[in-house]
């Protein structure tokens, strides 16, 4: 549960100040906001119901493939990091940071959506089949927690660095980047474990 809240709160602080990232460093209007959001949202459905079984498929284990989908997060935080590094402020960014931000926004909707669903397949793996359900009822329970202190720690970053302003977001963005790693680190260890155990 260490690795999913770690994980957990670094999205969420991520998602806190997204929408802020759109209006005040990309300078979107409200009409393409609503569009990137409608097409996350179709590329993480996309994720969930054709590329994770084809993955699963193709890689033959789901930690494995909870590996790659960390890494590529990680790929996605990076990205969006450099494309905000990269705006001049007070004008709107050219068309190959945007660029390079939206497809940094892509990649984190695919394999969070493949991670939500791993995660929440592997928490079952280690119980009781008697125990399946106090073990997803409390994954869902950790992530209406993070829901509340992930954007208390989002805000709380992005106005102490600079509310409105690039540094503001690229400093809540390399926070949630350092607790990805962490996560990673927590999901290696916690692997390393399991197969100690067997």
């Amino acid at each position: 549960y260490l690795f999913l809240g770690t994980l957990y709160v670094g999205r969420s602080v991520f998602e806190s100040i997204l929408q802020l990232t759109f209006i005040n460093v990309f300078k979107f209007e409200l009409a393409g906001i609503s569009t990137i959001t409608t097409a996350s949202a179709v590329v993480g459905v996309v994720s969930t119901v054709v590329g994770t079984p084809i993955a699963l498929r193709y890689l033959g284990s789901e930690r494995l493939y909870t590996k790659v989908s960390i890494a590529m997060l990680l790929i996605a935080h990076l990205a969006i990091l450099v494309a905000v590094g990269n705006t001049v402020e007070g004008s709107p960014a050219d068309t190959t940071v945007t660029a390079i931000f939206l497809a940094g926004i892509g990649l984190m909707a695919y394999f969070s959506s493949a991670l939500y669903t791993l995660t929440a397949s592997q928490v079952t793996e280690g119980v009781d089949s008697a125990d399946h359900a106090q073990a997803v009822a409390t994954t869902h329970a950790l992530r209406s927690l993070v829901g509340i202190v992930g954007p208390l720690i989002g805000t709380g970053i992005y106005t102490w660095a600079g509310e409105g302003k690039a540094v503001g977001a690229m400093s809540t963005f390399a926070f949630s980047v350092a607790l990805l790693l962490v996560s990673y680190g927590l999901f290696r260890h916690t692997n390393a474990e399991t197969k100690t155990r067997r």
